[in-house]
């Protein structure tokens, strides 16, 4: 009897162990994020070594046990941590004002850290290297569209860009955090890497004469609608998950 208790117990712990694996990672629609088994100061001080060179700010994946209070939040701020996108499984994209410390994470139920890889920046296709004709508009160059970060100030992004020689291609979303970017392509991965990039893909089709209502044309207004909606409401809807009003 007791051996076969002892078994039963072995293989349910088995059974499960892949499911507890399995919670650890989260899924992002640029590639997948696993966490390792608690936040470590070491990881920590990598990223703030490297991800801090700019105005001392940067961007990070952040898991919690739980959807955040709105005291956690607090807590976050006051240690200059700010939540920006909540993406899946409790976990959101955040983003780091000055230097942070791991049990400042632990304290408010952070239990996952990943630094905001390049890869996880790119839309799937450019990752890959494809880039698509119709958003090469100048020989040698692609035209991108990309989010950048709102604790990063309009005239700070711009300020990054022209001194690393990068083309504004376009300026009309910049008031929701949307600029389109000129570059060679070889340039993609360096682009990706910058602290204040959230999301890049290349523009879309130029409009189609008497066809306004084309696939093409609703894909990238939703795609702009999507990266709009978190600057419009700071959150929007978001807000009851973050238990409380997100940080300005």
């Amino acid at each position: 009897m007791k051996l076969a208790y002892s078994l039963t117990i072995a293989l349910l712990f088995v059974c499960l162990a892949p499911v507890a694996q399995k919670s650890k990672i989260t899924p992002l629609r640029t590639g997948t994020i696993q966490f390792e088994e608690e936040i470590k100061q070491s990881a920590i001080d990598l990223f703030n070594q490297s991800e801090l060179y700019f105005h001392n700010k940067g961007l990070f994946v952040l898991r919690f046990q739980s959807i955040p209070s709105g005291e956690s939040i607090k807590t976050l701020a006051e240690n200059g941590v700010h939540l920006l996108d909540y993406i899946s499984d409790n976990t959101y994209l955040a983003a780091a004002k000055g230097s942070i410390k791991s049990s400042v994470l632990k304290k408010v139920g952070g239990n996952g850290f990943y630094r905001f890889l390049p890869q996880y920046k790119l839309e799937p296709g450019l990752a890959k290297g494809i880039i698509p004709s119709h958003a090469i508009k100048a020989e040698g160059t692609v035209d991108l569209w990309i989010r950048f970060a709102r604790t990063f100030s309009l005239e700070e992004t711009e300020q990054f860009l022209k001194e690393k020689n990068i083309d504004i291609a376009g300026r009309e979303w910049s008031r929701y955090g949307l600029l389109t970017l000129r570059l060679a392509p070889s340039r993609l991965w360096e682009l990706a890497s910058y602290p204040f990039i959230q999301y890049i893909q290349p523009v879309s089709h130029d409009p189609e004469p008497l066809n306004n209502n084309s696939r093409r044309e609703t894909e990238a207004l939703n795609w702009l609608i999507c990266l709009i909606r978190p600057w419009q409401n700071k959150l929007g809807k978001r807000e009851s998950k973050l238990g409380g009003k997100s940080p300005g």
